[in-house]
């Protein structure tokens, strides 16, 4: 099952949530890849993969990638180097939404999930991406504007007829206001929203720093718990 991590806003948590659901999806025994599509390469630093046999390039070039292995029993990674942007522009030019659903093709044979890690913009690689994936999630932090970012990209997913698995709502800090107020709206939209919610924590920043998935480098914290329950949740509304 290929599952599309998506938002155009940067600073919501897309990449943390990218990394740590895969992790917990491997964690809970099942063979995970995830590709890291965004040029800043933040999920293949979390992971400190260096991409010295190739990276996601190649897979969107049409040739056959090379798979990293990762220190997390059944997570694999194909990993995003900065001239990724150069793919960007040339689809910017060249518009070709199936580029990624081709590649992945042969990989869905190898893996029961595989997480795109998408850039932070609603560009052509965002939109492969999409049409590619058989499930989108919506990373959200609790805001006011980010509410209005949310409509245009539920028409965007409309348009590529993905459906939504669900919104994440992230740096959950159950002490502010605003927090309450975002998770009403939410459940007042009517949209697909997981019980979850993933708190703000230090701990996702220091993880990211010692380049390993917070189920790896704080297993036992209150964030790591919430990423292994939303691995549940993602299994449970995807079968």
């Amino acid at each position: 099952m290929n599952i599309a991590i998506t938002n155009q806003k940067g600073g919501v948590g897309k990449s943390t949530t990218a990394v740590n659901l895969a992790a917990a999806l491997a964690d809970h025994g099942h063979n995970t890849l995830l590709l890291d599509l965004d040029s800043q390469a933040n999920a293949t630093a979390n992971l400190q993969i260096a991409p010295d046999d190739g990276s996601v390039r190649e897979l969107i070039g049409g040739e056959r990638p090379h798979i990293y292995a990762t220190s997390t029993d059944n997570l694999s990674m194909i990993p995003a180097t900065v001239d990724l942007a150069g793919a960007e522009a040339y689809l910017a030019k060249n518009p070709d939404a199936d580029i990624l659903k081709r590649g992945v093709r042969s990989l869905k044979k190898r893996f029961d999930y595989v997480i795109f890690d998408c850039p932070p913009s609603l560009g052509q690689l965002t939109i492969a991406a999409l049409v590619a994936a058989d499930y989108a999630i919506i990373p959200i932090q609790a805001g006011i504007w980010e509410m209005q970012g949310l409509v245009r990209l539920v028409e965007v997913l409309e348009r590529t007829d993905t459906p939504l698995l669900g919104i994440l709502l992230t740096r959950y800090d159950k002490r502010l206001g605003i927090s309450a107020d975002t998770y009403k709206q939410l459940k007042n939209s009517k949209l697909p929203l997981f019980k979850v919610r993933i708190p703000e924590r230090v701990a996702a920043k220091y993880a990211a720093i010692a380049g390993q998935t917070i189920l790896e480098h704080n297993p036992t914290s209150d964030i790591a718990h919430q990423y292994r329950l939303l691995a549940k949740e993602v299994v449970k509304h995807a079968t």
